[in-house]
């Protein structure tokens, strides 16, 4: 049995980096939010799905099993689509999702998507724009991904940090030729972790990269890419309300 400590996987190539992914065969159909209309909808017949594509998943041992790594970021093509609109008309609403347990506040003319409650693993995909209507991320945009694991017994979090970083050089797990900078200490809303920019040095894409330990052992994993959009304020804006549900016994 293999001995890997669990990890959520994040690397900038575009076959292979992410936080974690949705086993699209194992789960039911997402619903997307809607702002303009303040209600969930089933995602467009035509429509591209805003996970990337997966890697091989690393199968973890111990205690408590991570879900398998999601490439991050998408391979994004520049689009001559219309910039979105940072302020659209609307309210704030507020999503949850039901499988990692947590809840966020979208401000206008976001938009979200959340696995089932039922599936095996899955992410929290968030972005400025409709990807229902927009197969490319226009100018401007901004892409996030949330998901949620959790450590093993006795391991600490500067030991999953470093192990992390690890894997996230590692040509073995397709993150060839990435650059990261030193996890610097980060609070997002109530939570306290770290955060660093992992660059490809052949394409020079950044993902800013946000690890967060919560009181009950489990780590927030988020990446936003671009890592120099000019919409990351609105974007951590919408990630300090963060609110990580605790963990209930059986």
């Amino acid at each position: 049995m293999s001995t890997q400590p669990n990890i959520l996987k994040v690397s900038l190539l575009p076959a292979a980096i992410a936080i974690l992914t949705v086993l699209a065969s194992c789960q039911p159909e997402e619903l997307v939010f809607d702002p303009q209309s303040g209600r969930w909808v089933s995602p467009l017949p035509t429509a591209t799905s805003p996970t990337s594509p997966l890697p091989t998943p690393t199968v973890t041992s111990g205690p408590t099993p991570m879900p398998p790594p999601t490439p991050w970021p998408p391979d994004f093509t520049p689009s001559p689509t219309p910039t979105p609109s940072p302020t659209p008309e609307g309210t704030p609403a507020i999503i949850y999702d039901p499988l990692n347990r947590f809840s966020v506040t979208l401000l206008p003319g976001w938009y979200a998507y959340t696995p089932d409650a039922k599936a095996i693993v899955g992410v929290t995909s968030i972005s400025n724009y409709d990807t229902r209507l927009i197969d490319e991320p226009p100018p401007g945009s901004l892409y996030i991904q949330i998901s949620i694991g959790v450590l093993d017994a006795g391991q600490s979090f500067e030991q999953w940090l470093s192990d992390r970083r690890v894997l996230e050089t590692s040509p073995e797990y397709g993150a060839s030729g990435n650059i990261l900078t030193e996890p610097q200490p980060y609070t997002l809303g109530r939570y306290t972790g770290v955060t660093y920019t992992a660059r490809d040095s052949y394409s020079n894409e950044g993902v800013t990269v946000i690890y967060l330990l919560t009181s009950d052992r489990r780590i927030v994993g988020i990446g936003l890419k671009p890592a120099d959009s000019p919409m990351l304020s609105d974007a951590l804006s919408i990630l300090s309300t963060l609110d990580v549900s605790p963990v209930t016994a059986p």
